[in-house]
């Protein structure tokens, strides 16, 4: 990454294409632009999964299909 360039979150146009989700809003998911050494733009989906409790065997795996 070219961190002298910046970087540009880009929740809005990520809200855009996730708001009929049928998994509903996710406040964790961030769109963020960011330039490579080479100077080519590039956008990146970044997921944080939380999980605080131990779930039935499957239901993480079925979750991040989900995603």
């Amino acid at each position: 990454m070219d961190w002298s360039k910046g970087y540009e979150f880009l929740d809005g146009e990520l809200e855009k294409i996730t708001v009929d989700a049928k998994t509903g809003r996710r406040y964790t998911d961030k769109l963020v632009k960011v330039y490579y050494q080479d100077g080519t733009e590039e956008r990146l989906l970044i997921h944080v999964e939380i999980q605080s409790s131990p779930k039935p065997k499957g239901i993480f795996a079925r979750r991040m299909l989900t995603y």
